[in-house]
């Protein structure tokens, strides 16, 4: 009987996880907007043009107003890229969240496995989910105040363990990702 109840569990959860996962992927898809030709763009070149914008904006800071010898460059330079593109990517980052948090807080038992162990199963499963560009705005997205919370999950369970780091705007942003692979 207990193991029935087992089973049930785990086929629950795994039903409510694989939702979320269509559920993400589903709001990646409905991303919409404009490349730098002003030619409508949607889904992950969406995410794509973000990095792409950030990158350019952390290169030449000036250009937008920034000082370049500010300490805080990259909380200014987020914030106000958070502030303009929050309508798209704040249902984006309250999912990823709130998937990993069920994950997390969820998971049942597997046999023998401890849940430690079936939940890094699941997350490389979520993990396998996620585009180039969506860890490098995730990762930008978990050193600001908006993602502070993201970053406990993005520790303890390896999100960036895929990410190259050379896909990071400078060398301080990847010796940030090598401490978090540790």
């Amino acid at each position: 009987m207990e193991t029935q109840l087992d089973a049930i569990a785990k086929q629950n959860f795994e039903a409510t996880l694989f939702q979320m996962l269509s559920l993400h992927s589903a709001n990646v898809n409905e991303l919409r907007g404009f490349d730098g030709n002003r030619l409508p763009i949607s889904g992950r070149a969406v995410l794509a043009h973000y990095v792409t914008e950030l990158s350019r904006t952390y290169a030449n800071p000036a250009i937008k107003g920034y000082d370049p010898t500010d300490l805080n460059l990259w909380a200014s330079v987020y914030r106000d890229f958070w502030n303009s593109h929050r309508d798209a990517l704040g249902h984006y980052f309250r999912l990823l969240y709130n998937m990993i948090r069920f994950l997390e807080t969820k998971t049942p038992r597997v046999g023998e496995a401890t849940n430690k162990t079936a939940r890094i199963e699941y997350m490389r499963i979520i993990r396998a989910q996620l585009s180039d560009a969506e860890l490098v705005l995730i990762f930008y997205n978990c050193f600001s105040e908006h993602g502070e919370r993201l970053l406990q999950y993005a520790r303890n369970y390896n999100l960036f363990d895929n990410l190259d780091e050379n896909l990071l705007f400078n060398g301080s942003h990847r010796e940030k990702l090598r401490e978090l692979k540790r």
